[in-house]
């Protein structure tokens, strides 16, 4: 029998034939997809901004002078200290200029009185050593007594605005105590010696009697 042979035959065509469609079988080629490039936008750089910082402003010193207020404070038996520019006289002095009576602490006579004024005699008050030197100026050296010298060379009268609730101090019968009382009820004394005002903002806020020995 001769069916080995033919069997090796048939496996030997059958390899044959496989190798032969393993070798005509086309390779699978397996393309490289590439991602798309992406492009990136340039950055754009941005300049900061200039700061212009204003420099500090100065403000100009004030040149306003504040006002005074005048006052009597407590009252005394001896006269108002001299305040300057009352060239040695007491109080506020006796050159005020013409017109309204200005602020200050002025020394005079209380002619009359009104409900809402006075009128007033403004004189000049000088005392210790300018009373002095006042009086011999005047050429009445020897008239100086109890230290004190009262000018008068001017016998206009002024009419003062009194303020609403103005305080006079008085000394009732010659004493050394004062009184307080309202302007309202106050009635200025035929022997009164003088009187000094305290004017504020055009308007006599108090009203002190001048002791004399």
């Amino acid at each position: 029998m001769r069916y080995p042979a033919l069997v090796l035959t048939i496996l030997v065509v059958a390899a044959a034939c496989t190798g032969s469609q393993q070798a005509d079988t086309p390779a699978t080629t397996v393309a490289a997809t590439e991602a798309p490039a992406t492009t990136v936008a340039p950055v754009t750089t941005v300049a900061p901004a200039a700061t212009t910082t204003a420099p500090p402003t100065t403000a100009a010193p004030s040149t306003t002078v504040p006002s005074i207020f005048y006052t009597i404070g407590t009252p005394s038996i001896d006269p108002p200290a001299p305040i300057d520019g009352s060239a040695g006289a007491n109080g506020s002095g006796c050159s005020p200029g013409a017109g309204a009576l200005p602020a200050g602490v002025w020394f005079g006579f209380v002619d009359a009185k009104g409900t809402s004024s006075v009128e007033f005699d403004l004189a000049c008050f000088f005392f210790g050593d300018a009373a002095d030197t006042a009086a011999t100026a005047d050429g009445f050296a020897d008239v100086v007594e109890d230290g004190y010298y009262v000018r008068n060379q001017n016998h206009a009268i002024r009419t003062v605005p009194v303020a609403n609730g103005a305080t006079v101090y008085v000394l009732p019968g010659g004493d050394t105590t004062f009184s307080t009382l309202d302007f309202s009820v106050w009635a200025p004394g035929p022997g009164d010696f003088g009187h000094w005002l305290v004017v504020n903002d055009g308007a006599v806020t108090e009203i002190m009697e001048q002791y004399a020995p």
